[in-house]
């Protein structure tokens, strides 16, 4: 597809000298020291790519016109209403604003983090912090890659046959978008680093229980709680419940059969970050009611961000079921022989 006007290139090194960096045969080890890094700046540009998309999908929402709406005329002046009446065009535009505003809530969260980590002297905190980042940062790259590509496919279908013209901007997006997935670590490597390093191994797995009680922090006082965000509390709260049970599931099963855990690894990681995402958008719908409440939202922007956040959960956090579901599903197909894969049938 190729990625116009970024600056990447392929490399050749035939007849080239090599050094060596770090210990021989401890290159793996020694790649992580900025492999982080690099993935926070692939998590970086999906957020930045789902940005991209919403802001473009919605200037041409609200010019476009087309048909009436399904509801009755909301434009009677214009010969057609603007598509962003439109509920599909509604749901694409408003995904891409969920990815985009939960996913800098994540990203920034994550650098503080490692801001504190840079300058802290307490050695207990520091280690706490660097299982916590460990933990996000497959989260961070894998599903905000995913998502952020995600978001520029459904703008572009708000644009339709003009989001596949250059001059329009949308195809650049989706073009540029798509490498973020593959960087640093395709999916599934994240996943399997995810879920065999960050969250099955003894060594690594503190970092899940640092998130546990973060997210049982903010939900426990919502709970009981009337209106949206005691359902958001109490959604999420499940949520974190299945994916304790998963986790205990999966981990059981992989002593047997490593293979589960691989097949499993995908919809783990991507279940997940729905959970994840979840958090940070209950975290800014909590602030925000509170502005509401004290007549504080002279713009709409925190109805705004309430009404978003009503989005991820009627919307996108439902997906995590699916992810669920066949996470712990048996994996036959591991079993299959891939030489009766006849590509002449």
């Amino acid at each position: 597809m190729g990625i116009h006007s970024n600056s990447t290139c392929q490399l050749s090194f035939e007849n080239s000298l090599g050094y060596l960096i770090g210990k021989e045969s401890e290159g793996m080890k020694e790649m992580f020291t900025f492999m982080n890094g690099a993935r926070m700046g692939c998590a970086q540009q999906g957020i930045a790519h789902a940005e991209m998309a919403f802001q473009n999908a919605l200037h041409y929402a609200r010019e476009r016109g087309s048909m009436r709406s399904l509801s009755g005329t909301k434009y009677p002046e214009k010969p057609q209403d603007l598509i962003l009446v439109h509920p599909n065009v509604r749901q694409n535009i408003l995904m891409a604003k969920a990815v985009a505003e939960g996913g800098r809530a994540l990203v920034l969260d994550l650098a503080r983090m490692l801001d504190t980590l840079s300058i802290t002297k307490d050695k207990k905190l520091a280690r706490a912090l660097d299982d916590e980042i460990g933990f996000y940062t497959p989260i961070a790259k894998g599903c905000l890659t995913e998502w952020g590509l995600e978001a520029a496919i459904r703008c572009q279908q708000v644009w339709g046959g003009h989001g596949y013209i250059k001059g329009n901007g949308m195809e650049q997006i989706v073009r540029d978008a798509r490498i973020g997935t593959i960087y640093e670590g395709t999916t599934g490597v994240q996943a399997m680093d995810f879920i065999g390093r960050k969250v099955l191994s003894k060594k690594g797995g503190a970092g899940k229980d640092i998130f546990a009680q973060r997210l049982s922090d903010l939900v426990r006082p919502h709970l009981i709680s009337r209106g949206a965000i005691g359902n958001y509390a109490r959604q999420l709260w499940l949520m974190q419940k299945r994916w304790k049970l998963a986790t205990a599931r999966i981990g059981l099963k992989g002593m047997k059969d490593r293979d589960f855990v691989a097949a499993a690894s995908e919809d783990f990681l991507m279940y997940s970050g729905y959970m994840m995402l979840g958090y940070y958008w209950l975290r800014m719908a909590v602030a925000a009611e509170k502005q509401v409440a004290a007549g504080k939202d002279t713009d709409g922007f925190y109805q705004a961000k309430l009404d978003t956040c009503q989005f991820v959960f009627d919307r996108l956090l439902p997906r995590s079921e699916g992810h669920h579901s066949i996470m712990l599903n048996p994996s036959p197909f591991t079993s299959i022989n891939p030489e009766t894969w006849d590509i002449s049938n």
